[in-house]
């Protein structure tokens, strides 16, 4: 008489003679055939119901051998046998390179701590992909003594879903300390970017930061910054105890070297592209504002309604 173990184990044999990659398995059924729906990790899975060559790649925090046994094209990877987002856009875009302009899940730290991963907008084509946007700003959100949202670059402000969706004021610069080297402002269809030596989104001031690799789509500020041989990022402002009225930060030719109202000269003198001061300052007479764009010499720095989309972008 064959007892039912006997029999299970001889069926087993035959699947495993017959079919390796079935014997790949965490069945408790000996002899059970694997499916992508039975929850279980076996054939040739990665992961529970997931990964290898026959199921669905696999998302975050399951199991894998290879890059694509996790969900590449969302920008999950394989790292150390899990499956893990992407620490930036960038990441993203060198685990796929036809990933596509749009939102992706990042985790900067890499930690998988309370808060992480969040939804992130990319910016996957423009000079060559890769564009984190961690600052965004709607048009029309501030005007002559009306403070705008962005002023202090070290600070967060709003949510990581208003950036990603483009639906509200919001900074979240500061989550990526030490994953970027380029920065890129864009308002409308301009733009600005550059290397940067420092991080930007802290809360000190520096008015001084050199950009290397400078470009821009305004044929003004490109001739500036080329006259003058570089560009220089100013971030004046700290919360909450340097308030200046009439300039926050700025992107300047390196020889306009003027912040004694943040980052213009107290008698307009310097050029570059501006955004706005704050109210109830600590130096200089209050404007407000939010992006003033390109302005020259003599003009009026502080004070302006942005009348694009104003966004910030690393990578």
């Amino acid at each position: 008489m064959i007892r039912l173990g006997d029999l299970r184990r001889w069926v087993r044999l035959l699947v495993c003679t017959t079919t390796p990659a079935a014997c790949e398995s965490n069945a408790t059924v000996l002899g059970a055939l694997p499916t992508c729906t039975d929850g279980l990790r076996n054939g040739n899975e990665t992961g529970v119901d997931c990964g290898g060559n026959q199921c669905e790649p696999c998302g975050p925090g399951k199991g894998c051998k290879v890059a694509d046994d996790c969900q590449i094209a969302i920008g999950v990877g394989c790292v150390g046998g899990t499956c893990v987002v992407g620490k930036t856009c960038s990441e993203i875009k060198a685990r796929n390179p036809a990933a596509a302009n749009g939102t992706y899940s990042v985790d900067p730290t890499g930690a998988g701590t309370a808060g992480s991963p969040f939804l992130v907008h990319c910016d996957m084509t423009t000079a060559g992909g890769g564009w984190t946007r961690v600052g965004f700003e709607p048009a029309m959100s501030a005007g002559s003594m009306i403070q705008g949202s962005l002023p202090y670059l070290g600070v967060e402000v709003g949510t990581a879903d208003a950036v990603a969706q483009g639906s509200g004021p919001g900074l979240i610069g500061t989550r990526f300390a030490g994953t970027y080297s380029e920065l890129a402002i864009t308002w409308g269809s301009d733009y600005a970017r550059g290397t940067v030596h420092a991080d930007i989104f802290v809360n000190t001031v520096d008015v001084s930061i050199p950009m290397g690799q400078f470009s821009t789509s305004d044929p003004t500020l490109a001739g500036w910054v080329s006259a003058a041989g570089g560009a220089i990022f100013c971030r004046a402002a700290r919360a909450t105890d340097i308030r200046p009225g009439d300039t926050s930060w700025a992107i300047k030719p390196q020889d306009s070297t003027g912040n004694g109202c943040g980052c213009n000269d107290p008698t307009w003198k310097d050029r570059g592209v501006f955004y706005g001061g704050l109210l109830m300052p600590t130096v200089c007479a209050s404007y407000g504002g939010s992006w003033a764009g390109v302005v020259p010499v003599d003009g009026k720095k502080g004070g302006h309604s942005n009348s694009t989309d104003l966004a910030m972008w690393v990578r």
